[in-house]
């Protein structure tokens, strides 16, 4: 019987604390989860008030625009891609098919067609030389052109045919057809011959010549020039 009375005694005395234990966790705000405060941001972190102000971001965190790989570069201290010129195309060369404009100036000696006169005082023309590519020589083109023109009141009527050599850098033509009328007179037959060199910027320039006479003989003489169109 006595065994029994402490062994009720021992059950009392369990359930007395179970029931103060109960009563101390009423007492306390009941949690779920989590039982320990947010603490707050320290003081100017994420800007005023932790803000996505100046100097801050959404949800008071820092971002470091050298690291952030979604920070924008065209905003204010970004920078803007840089676009490339267009290169357009390429220049063309002297021997590539064209033309050139040509200024051709003489002065004549005595005896030319007579001598004295209308004779004695300069003439210049202007004429286009066209380049063609030659198949068979490259860096070699062929150059024809028409030379007409009307001093000291004759006509002058003739072909240009030559090569402009690349390669060299000269230019090499004839007079080739050459007419002149004369008032009161039949056609008579004039020549000529142009030389020149290729400059570095593409024009060509250098001496002329034409008269009534292929070899020797009282000739109109004088520079010529030629820039490509």
């Amino acid at each position: 019987m006595m065994g029994a009375s402490l062994d009720r005694a021992g059950r009392l005395a369990l359930l007395a604390s179970a029931s103060i234990a109960l009563c101390a966790c009423l007492d306390t705000r009941l949690s779920l989860g989590h039982h320990s405060e947010p603490m707050p941001p320290p003081a100017g972190f994420g800007g005023a008030g932790g803000s996505s102000g100046a100097g801050g971001s959404a949800g008071g965190m820092m971002v470091d625009a050298s690291t952030d790989p979604t920070a924008g570069s065209g905003g204010q201290g970004g920078s803007t891609p840089m676009e490339m010129p267009d290169a357009g195309p390429p220049p063309e060369l002297p021997c590539d098919p064209g033309t050139f404009a040509a200024q051709l100036d003489c002065q004549v000696e005595d005896g030319f067609f007579g001598g004295g006169g209308p004779g004695s005082e300069p003439m210049s023309t202007r004429t286009t030389l066209t380049i063609t590519p030659r198949q068979d020589r490259p860096g070699v083109s062929r150059a024809t052109g028409v030379l007409r023109f009307a001093p000291w009141g004759l006509e002058f009527d003739g072909q240009i045919e030559g090569e402009l050599d690349c390669t060299r850098g000269v230019f090499d033509a004839v007079i080739v057809d050459g007419q002149v009328m004369m008032p009161n007179s039949p056609p008579k037959p004039f020549f000529g011959h142009i030389d020149g060199l290729l400059d570095p910027d593409g024009t060509i320039s250098g001496p002329w010549w034409h008269g009534p006479e292929m070899q020797s003989g009282p000739r109109c003489t004088g520079p010529w020039r030629a820039t490509r169109n």
